[in-house]
Formats: C-alpha cells, sequence, structure tokens
C-alpha cells in the first residue's frame, strides 16, 4: 500500500480515536477514499470478483464499488444478492443486506433507479440515463444559492462578475449532464432559474429595486425578461 501523506487525519484522542482504530485506519498506511487512486486500487482488487461475475455469465455494470445487476426475475434478483455476498466474503468484503432502507435493493423493470449520481430507467430501446427529480432538485437548491448576497461575498463573487459566475455554473451542469435524455427540460428549468436568482438579488431579498416599476429598456439592462 501507499502513505497518503497528504490525506491524513487529525491527531485524535478518546472515544474518536478508538473508533478509529476499529475501523482499522492507521497512519501512514493505506489510501484515503475520494483520493485518485482508491478507484484504481479497488479496481484491481476486485479483479477476482469481476471474474466471477464474468464465468456466470451475469449482466452487471461496476464502478469501484458501486454495482448494478440485470436480472428477469424477483427470484434471480436474490440469487445475484446471494453470489455477491458469498463471492466477496472470499475477499474479507461486505455487501449490504437487501432491504428498503439499504443501499442495496431490488427495482422493478418500469422503475428508475439511482446509479452514480444519475437515474437509470428503461427506454424505448435498451435503457436510458435521466436525471432524476431529487437530483434536479439539488442542483436547483445548489444555483438558489446564488440569490444570497451574503452568500455571494462568501464565495467573492461581486457584481461585476455576477452574471459570469452564474452562466458558467449552469454552463457547467448543462455541459455534465447533456447526455441525459431529459436535458432539454433541465436546460428549460435552469434557464428560468436564472431569471429568478437575477429577481432575487435586484428585488426586496436583495438591493431592494422595485423591479415592476422598471420600463422594458431597463429590465433589458438588467438582464431580465
Amino acid at each position: 500500500m501507499v502513505a497518503a501523506s497528504n490525506c491524513e487525519i487529525d491527531e485524535l484522542s478518546g472515544s474518536n480515536k478508538k473508533r478509529i482504530a476499529e475501523l482499522g485506519i492507521h497512519k501512514g498506511l493505506g489510501v484515503r477514499q475520494g483520493m485518485p487512486l482508491s478507484p484504481f486500487f479497488a479496481n484491481l482488487f476486485l479483479e477476482p470478483f469481476d471474474q466471477e461475475i464474468q464465468k456466470s455469465n451475469l449482466k452487471a455494470v461496476r464502478y469501484a464499488d458501486d454495482l448494478i445487476f440485470f436480472a428477469d426475475s424477483h427470484d434471480e434478483c436474490e440469487a445475484i444478492a446471494a453470489f455477491c455476498k458469498l463471492t466477496l466474503d472470499k475477499l474479507h468484503l461486505q455487501i449490504p443486506d437487501l432491504g428498503s432502507e439499504s443501499k442495496s435493493t431490488i427495482a422493478p423493470p418500469d422503475e428508475a433507479i439511482e446509479f452514480l449520481g444519475l437515474g437509470l430507467q428503461r427506454g424505448n430501446v435498451g435503457y436510458e440515463l435521466v436525471l432524476l427529480q431529487k437530483q434536479r432538485q439539488a442542483i436547483k437548491q445548489e444555483l438558489l444559492r446564488f440569490g444570497s448576497i451574503q452568500d455571494l461575498l462568501t464565495r467573492k463573487i461581486q457584481f461585476a462578475n455576477l452574471g459570469r459566475a452564474i452562466e458558467s455554473r449552469i454552463s457547467g451542469y448543462l455541459h455534465t449532464y447533456e447526455y441525459c435524455t431529459n436535458f432539454l427540460e433541465l436546460s428549460n428549468e435552469l434557464e428560468g432559474l436564472h431569471q429568478t436568482i437575477l429577481r432575487r438579488i435586484y428585488g426586496a431579498e436583495g438591493l431592494g429595486i422595485n423591479l415592476s416599476a422598471l420600463n422594458s429598456e431597463k429590465r433589458t439592462f438588467l438582464g431580465i425578461i
């Protein structure tokens, strides 16, 4: 293993120190979660697991420790869960048991399931990637933070670069999710959100401008539709 010199835990004492020790974490050893090398070593370590999946002719996708399997029946799903538990146990790894409150779940064919931060659902031909409602809501909540002057100042964003900052963030989201089948829906939502942010900054919640009293020329100047 390699030393993670830049991602070490702080010196701990008491119960926290005991808990860290129980997790098998030792200073100067191992690769911390989130480091670029972490998924690389995960792939090497899980190669025997991948080989067992291929031997069993299972339909699966794995990215680091995130797994999704495709099956034809509920019984087959349960058999796959048992297979994973048994195979990973040989590598001294554990997987959560199936359950509604567990990360290991069985989803019916017509239900979208979250995988790697996106929704995977059956389309007209095969499967397609979508942004689920809760994922779109999280994006909206993050963007609405631009509607707070206090939050903008914390980010060192001032009026002069406000528009560029909003456009940059929205553009980043659109480029990230342009391959999702509901991309146009997201694009329309974010365009409307841009206007909401500007109204919050200029209006009563922000600079206190009476937007309804502005003529079309002034509204155009402020970028308000």
